[in-house]
């Protein structure tokens, strides 16, 4: 969480940030997509608060991207990853 705020505070490009852990949210088929949209209302937010205090989803988006479900079936995933790689 340390290493977010400290992403944030150096300036950093969020939209990169964020397109890293959204290929870790989009890797969850155990829950129905549901740590996408909880990834998509942290990204929102990040971008409706003050600049100030943005760094705060940054932090979140670190925390939800661990617990995202680690070794559960991630078929979804898997087959449109090999599909778009065709």
């Amino acid at each position: 969480m340390a290493l977010a705020r400290q992403y944030a505070e150096c300036g950093y490009d969020p939209a990169s940030y964020f397109e890293r852990l959204a290929e870790i949210a989009c890797r969850d088929n155990f829950t129905e997509m549901h740590s996408l949209k909880h990834f998509q209302a942290i990204v929102d937010e990040y971008y409706a608060t003050r600049p100030e205090h943005r760094w705060l989803h940054l932090v979140a988006a670190a925390k939800s991207a661990a617990v995202i479900h680690v070794g559960r079936e991630h078929r979804v995933y898997t087959q449109a990853k090999e599909l778009l790689a065709a």
